[in-house]
């Protein structure tokens, strides 16, 4: 919880139309989570503030001992919002947890970082050292309003966070109902994908290598006793939804300062060097056709999610590459694609600032627009297969299918936004534009297959 000096903004309205500070207001809805989930004796619960230091108030702690701690805690708002220090507070409790539970973490502020550069250094550091399942991070970006507006900033590096610790971004306005409805909509997520990976455990438990995909296809198709499973499953409160049992002894209450930015003993390291050595010897992990699931290699390095700082320096080497590439965009009349090309150069940033779940994503720019980069309307993303960037180009075929996707799209919302208003109740509904990107310059300009798209907004 962001606990800088911002959130001492008395903008927050509780049940009772009564203002409130921030800090209050989520301190509340903290409180209220957990004791909504006192039920459940398997989770365990870590509270971190952070603003130029961190303090762990509690960890590894039950929601039934956790809930008369919350009601005493009273942590102070000041100071500056530096994120590297919610992310080293990260790492304190996970080390904390001798059980080794996949670790689920809500982030919540209400601004930017004052701190981008070693925010981003700490987090990749972070998620070396736990990769795959093992963190999840998701974000919530608490403002006045909860839609994206001109006098708010658009938590671009809360986005940012929630998509390189493959969690979710949540927004939500100055208000408890609007905080109470984003936890529940991180922890409905949460739900799913905790329930996801302990079906997915229990079939590798149950099934000989061998059989596995053949169950997984029965499963799919299955009776509907297999059905009604996965529906009961998909009911439960999220709290309940580990199938490991915790030692009756986990939690143990800490509180105090114990991360501060002095501190050697707690925080998470921000050079390679201090990692242990079975973090550096892990091998890298690569989406393959044999391996779906596996998330993308900590190899890859990311810059911050700034416009300001992606659209700048459009002569430097070592931030942009450049080559022609035939630009080719689809069409579709509801039973057959058309596509058009034309030839142009291309402006891509050496590093992403975003990922998804199949591709990583880059600032970009047309030749036309390489020219005044400043104005907004020139900036552009270009999308990317893991796939590509960690093994090689896939080819033409593997990214038409996005732009071949967006087209069908496109098709169908033109289709209902005339059917909407043919009965008198007009829709707005679109989706952004695609092209497919291939590379048609001499080898020495090299070059590769991707998707690019309009920036947009938020």
């Amino acid at each position: 919880v962001d606990s800088s000096g911002s959130m001492l903004n008395e903008d927050c309205t509780d049940s009772r139309g009564v203002q409130t500070t921030r800090l209050e207001a989520v301190m509340d809805t903290c409180r209220k989570f957990i004791a909504s989930s006192m039920m459940s004796t398997q989770d365990i619960y870590s509270l971190v503030t952070f603003n130029e230091e961190s303090v762990l108030h509690m960890s590894c702690t039950s929601a039934f001992e956790a809930v008369p701690l919350m009601e005493k805690l009273q942590p102070q708002a000041q100071k500056q919002t530096l994120y590297s220090m919610g992310i080293r507070g990260i790492e304190a409790a996970i080390r904390r947890d001798t059980s080794r539970l996949p670790a689920y973490v809500v982030f919540l502020s209400d601004g930017e970082p004052t701190d981008p550069q070693s925010y981003l250094k700490d987090l990749q550091v972070l998620r070396k050292k736990h990769p795959k399942e093992q963190l999840k991070i998701y974000t919530i970006g608490f403002g006045e309003s909860a839609r994206v507006n001109s006098r708010e900033e658009d938590f671009t590096y809360l986005q940012q966070l929630a998509a390189l610790g493959n969690g979710h971004f949540q927004r939500c306005g100055a208000s408890l109902a609007s905080l109470t409805g984003a936890f529940t909509a991180v922890t409905s997520s949460i739900s799913q994908v905790r329930s996801t990976s302990r079906r997915s455990s229990m079939e590798r438990r149950s099934c000989p290598s061998g059989e596995q995909r053949e169950s997984a296809v029965e499963s799919r198709s299955g009776t509907s006793s297999v059905r009604s499973d996965v529906a009961a499953a998909a009911a439960v409160p999220f709290t309940q939804h580990f199938a490991q049992a915790l030692p009756p002894s986990v939690s143990q209450p800490l509180c105090g300062t114990i991360v501060e930015q002095d501190s050697e003993n707690d925080q998470v390291s921000s050079d390679d060097e201090d990692l242990d050595q079975k973090d550096r010897d892990a091998p890298e992990l690569v989406h393959t056709a044999d391996n779906p699931h596996a998330q993308p290699s900590s190899r890859i390095d990311f810059e911050l999610p700034s416009p300001q700082s992606i659209f700048s320096n459009i002569g430097s080497k070592e931030s942009w590459e450049s080559f022609q590439a035939a630009q080719t965009t689809f069409s579709f009349d509801g039973s057959k694609f058309e596509r058009r090309a034309e030839v142009k150069r291309v402006h891509l940033r050496k590093k992403p600032f975003m990922q998804g779940g199949m591709r990583l994503v880059y600032g970009m720019l047309l030749e036309d627009g390489a020219k005044a980069p400043q104005d907004v309307e020139n900036w552009m993303c270009a999308k990317r297969l893991f796939q590509d960037v960690l093994q090689g180009n896939t080819g033409f075929e593997a990214h038409s299918a996005f732009c071949k996707s967006t087209a069908v799209a496109q098709f169908f919302a033109k289709r209902f936004r005339k059917l909407a208003t043919r009965m008198g109740k007009p829709a707005k509904i679109g989706f952004t534009g695609c092209s497919l990107y291939s590379p048609v310059g001499g080898e020495g300009e090299g070059g590769y297959h991707f998707c690019g798209e309009q920036w947009m907004k938020g």
